[in-house]
């Protein structure tokens, strides 16, 4: 009696004080209802990447599509937090759950976690690269990242400036210098027609 006592014991014990076992049988309704929702996913993961808007969720901003967003919570107990949003830059969000997750959220979770993988790749990529385009348009004067400030204490004054939202241009003769407004400095020149 002892033995099973114990046992017992552990066992509740284990359900209460870590991470719930996994349950083969337990479906998340509501994820799966989100499943049925999706628009898009990413070709090379199988991410999702879109969902489509619920009925009675208002349709201005967006009104079709929003962005789904999915985290391991933080605790590791197995849980997950799920935002579906607007566009990230508003942060406007229309749907927020969070659930226990079985075996369709888990999938989830690690082609989230490959589609991380397979950005930062790519912006590693495009940094390298742009790093060497930059170097060369402009004979080693200007490295990417460099900061507006920066630039200009090298090439003075620009003629114009156009702001385009996500970036803002600086003209000077014969080329246009691309700067993103996240912060990131210097990541982009493009000739001018007459200099081509």
């Amino acid at each position: 009696m002892r033995y099973v006592l114990i046992a017992a014991i552990v066992a509740g014990f284990g359900v209460v004080g870590g991470a719930e076992p996994k349950d083969p049988a337990y479906t998340s309704k509501t994820f799966q209802d989100i499943l049925g929702r999706v628009i898009t996913r990413d070709k090379d993961t199988d991410a999702i990447l879109l969902v489509k808007r619920k009925e009675d969720a208002p349709a201005a901003p967006y009104p079709y599509s929003l962005r789904f967003s999915i985290r391991a919570d933080q605790e590791g107990n197995g849980n997950v937090d799920i935002v579906i949003h607007g566009d990230v830059k508003w942060d406007k969000t229309y749907e927020r759950y969070f659930l226990k997750a079985d075996d369709a959220i888990r999938k989830e979770l690690g082609n989230q976690k490959k589609l991380e993988a397979a950005k930062e790749m790519a912006h590693k990529k495009y940094v390298e690269e742009q790093t060497k385009r930059i170097h060369e348009l402009t004979g080693g004067k200007l490295k990417y990242g460099m900061s507006r400030e920066q630039v200009e204490a090298v090439m003075g004054k620009p003629s114009r400036f156009e702001d385009a939202q996500a970036s803002f241009g600086l003209f000077y003769p014969g080329m246009v210098l691309w700067f993103s407004n996240s912060g990131e400095g210097l990541d982009d020149v493009r000739l001018t027609k007459k200099d081509k």
